[in-house]
């Protein structure tokens, strides 16, 4: 059904007098960018960066207000806390769904180069993020949630909230994204959620009213589609599955990416974008020196450690690494030889090698044995094993004792140096 800004504008007061007393439970918290308690850039910079990506310029384009910071949204949501993107204000998302018509206007008509030509009508209230960075591995992702006010009321209309994720940059395969959309809707056929269609996310195309392409729904993804009751959070009516917003680069070369967010057709209802803290990232491989204590020191003749390779998500290829041993510990003589080369296959994400070491019965003092690897192309790193001498004393006992005075009491107290626990100091 299409209906007129004035009567929408009609129900947004008739429906601020009538439900706004409906009593509620909130959950999620926001804090708006606009309360001197961070900038717009600084949300970029502290919440949403995560590994594997440097940050050279972030610059905002929007009302403070539109964004802020985010949490307690396990329960809502399924993402705890990240940064909110608004066409309206961020503060109003804390807020329990007593009302279908969350708004705040913030001016007039506006255009933009890349959600003019998904947009179904003039844009208002956009909020946009540019954020210019060098990604360390061979592909960028992060973690979102689309939610709005214009659900389910005006889906399959002229007022269809757009937004949109533009990368611009080299292209793996060739030539340059050139403002790619990556914000796209997810395969249903594949439950990783790591194959995705070539139709963007937005109301028209995901919704509870199905496949309707007489009144402008082309597609059926209502398997993503989530209502929010009356009294819950966040404030708006419906939300969608947690996506992902996934594209491959070339490790080190500079790319742009556009988050932007719009009222579409008139300058009513909100729509957010949940991003995920620290889920902007890429596929950087972390290594662990793991041993029976937290020092990475390994007795002689005890527990052997474990050298642990691990990637934060599975790669669309496999991942083929090979490293060089250092260190003044020798191989095959202080420890047992062991692989320099391991794959990670999807949808693996993780490598272990076990070290174990010999005892040799020598006096040496600490030894070290370290992994030197190239873990991108953007970066080297060398992770270390300690090998300590054996401390443990045997019993110097008799091949025969006798004892026929009753029961006696053994000491087997061994004089042991300690190393100094670990202190710090707080100024």
């Amino acid at each position: 059904m299409k209906v007129n800004r004035t009567y929408r504008a009609f129900f947004l007061l008739v429906s601020a007098l009538f439900l706004s007393s409906i009593p509620g439970k909130g959950q999620i918290t926001v804090e708006g960018a606009n309360l001197g308690l961070f900038t717009p850039e600084e949300l970029i910079y502290n919440v949403f960066l995560g590994s594997g990506i440097e940050i050279t310029d972030v610059e905002y384009f929007g009302n403070d207000a539109a964004v802020g910071f985010f949490s307690n949204g396990n329960d809502d949501i399924r993402i705890g806390e990240g940064i909110l993107m608004t066409s309206g204000q961020a503060t109003f998302a804390q807020d329990p769904n007593n009302q279908p018509n969350t708004t705040q206007a913030w001016g007039q008509p506006t255009t933009d180069v890349d959600l003019d030509p998904i947009a179904s009508g003039p844009l208002f209230d956009k909020a946009h993020y540019e954020i210019t960075f060098v990604p360390s591995g061979d592909t960028i992702r992060f973690n979102y949630v689309f939610a709005s006010e214009e659900y389910p009321e005006y889906a399959c209309t002229d007022f269809n909230d757009v937004f949109g994720f533009f990368l611009r940059g080299p292209d793996p395969m060739g030539g340059d994204y050139g403002g790619k959309n990556i914000a796209l809707v997810p395969d249903p056929i594949d439950p990783s959620g790591q194959t995705f269609t070539n139709v963007p996310v937005a109301i028209n195309n995901i919704n509870s009213n199905g496949f309707d392409p007489g009144n402008g729904c082309a597609f059926d993804y209502s398997v993503y589609y989530n209502s929010i009751a009356a009294g819950e959070t966040p404030t708006y009516d419906a939300h969608l599955s947690v996506f992902t917003a996934l594209a491959e680069v070339i490790p080190c070369e500079t790319y742009t990416i556009k988050l932007i967010v719009s009222d579409v057709g008139d300058d009513l209802f909100d729509t957010g974008i949940f991003l995920e803290g620290k889920s902007f990232g890429g596929g950087v491989p972390q290594v662990q020196t793991l041993t029976v204590g937290q020092d990475g020191i390994i007795a002689e003749g005890c527990a052997e450690g474990s050298l642990v390779f691990s990637i934060p998500f599975p790669s669309q290829n496999p991942i083929d690494y090979t490293f060089s041993v250092v260190g003044e510990a020798e191989w095959g003589i202080d420890y047992a030889p062991f692989q320099t080369s391991f794959t990670i296959s999807p949808p693996d994400t993780f490598a272990i090698i076990p070290i174990s070491v010999f005892q040799d019965g020598l006096i040496e003092g600490v030894e070290s044995l370290g992994i030197d690897i190239q873990l991108t192309p953007c970066r080297r790193d060398t992770f270390f094993f300690f090998i300590e001498d054996q401390q443990m004393v045997p019993p110097d006992l008799p091949e025969f004792v006798s004892n026929c005075a009753g029961p006696i009491q053994l000491d087997g107290t061994l004089d042991i140096a300690l190393p100094e626990p670990d202190t710090f100091y707080s100024t």
